[in-house]
């Protein structure tokens, strides 16, 4: 069937661009057809293929320069899901800020209709700035495998989102040891950054803040191993961790204080790292004009763990944070319509 819907469009005439999608679910075979037949329809092939390109003869630094402009460099942060395949990590590797079907909305000329490759059996000739992992890079051969693997796990912010739960009365955050244990170890040693986002901690988690979590020391003790710290940067992020519904019992000021301290307790004598950056989220009994407690307990935890003479704001704490899809499409040139009317962001104001 779907042979027989591109088949007509063998007769028009070369297109500046094209965009077709042959089906609402992903399909290899259908994805295969899509692109061919809108590579024919722009020229970007012929009827004689060239032969391959020698890739691994070109000089390393050339090599690397150009699988930059690959998939295997993320345009935003990348955050792993820790409910995702046990045995393939990377499947659950996602943008920060992605939703299911998210369209980047620049597949096409129209703000209806998407042609994201990561959302359907689709293709278009246009930039599309969605993200998937070029799991194809991983699979040419041995060579080309260290390559991608070394860019892939150096060049990109990893974020793992750590749920604090309660059992058997002690604490348990898993999601960390989980990923290091299921990544390739030959791909730990390039790890560059990680960032560690706390969710939500129940009012009663806290009363064995003291404790620390094994599955949490046995993941400061595997970075400690494995991974290369002095080019290492690591964030704990407890920004968004007290979300509470109007009513709802919150912990103590002090306890979540221990819980802090705890958290970062493990990374002592782990080091030395390249940096070492604590972002807390703000003390809700607390006025606004007395924050300064978050700020201070911030640099607390950081000199612990980096120093005395640590400056975490001078290290570019705030700038190096990384991107968020949501940053990346507000950062795009709007387009728009044969009418005038903005296509895309449609949420940024107008000129």
């Amino acid at each position: 069937m779907a042979k027989q819907v591109v088949q007509p469009m063998e007769h028009f005439p070369m297109l500046a661009g094209c965009a077709i999608r042959l089906g609402q679910s992903r399909s290899p075979s259908l994805e295969q057809l899509a692109e061919t037949t809108v590579l024919k329809l722009t020229g970007r092939t012929s009827a004689n293929p060239l032969h391959p390109f020698r890739f691994m003869e070109l000089p390393r630094e050339l090599r690397r320069q150009i699988l930059w402009h690959t998939d295997l460099v993320a345009p935003s942060v990348l955050e792993w899901d820790s409910n995702g395949d046990y045995y393939d990590p990377t499947r659950r590797l996602r943008p920060l800020g992605e939703w299911e079907s998210m369209c980047c909305m620049r597949c096409t000329e129209s703000g209806e209709a998407c042609c994201c490759i990561v959302n359907h059996a689709s293709f278009s000739s246009r930039q599309c700035i969605c993200w998937r992992f070029p799991a194809a890079l991983f699979h040419v051969n041995k060579e080309f495998k260290h390559h991608a693997t070394k860019l892939f796990f150096s060049a990109n912010q990893f974020l793992i989102w750590e749920d604090i739960s309660l059992e058997h009365n002690h604490l348990q955050i898993l999601a960390t040891l989980l990923l290091l244990r299921r990544l390739p170890a030959s791909a730990l040693k390039y790890l560059r950054w990680l960032r560690f986002s706390f969710r939500k901690v129940l009012p009663d988690i806290t009363l064995n803040t003291s404790s620390i979590p094994d599955p949490w020391q046995q993941a400061a003790d595997m970075i400690h191993r494995h991974l290369v710290t002095s080019k290492l940067t690591i964030e704990l992020d407890c920004k968004y961790q007290f979300r509470y519904k109007y009513g709802e019992a919150r912990p103590e000021e002090e306890d979540r204080w221990n819980l802090y301290q705890t958290l970062a307790s493990v990374f002592q004598s782990k080091g030395p790292f390249k940096d070492f950056f604590v972002h807390l989220g703000p003390f809700v009994d607390l006025p606004r004009e007395e924050d300064s407690l978050r700020l201070d307990r911030e640099r607390v935890l950081e000199k612990r763990i980096m120093g005395a003479g640590f400056n975490a704001v001078a290290r570019d704490k705030y700038k190096n944070r990384g991107k968020s899809l949501y940053d990346i499409f507000l950062e795009q040139p709007p387009t728009f319509g044969p009418d005038g009317v903005r296509l895309n962001p449609r949420w940024r104001g107008e000129p």
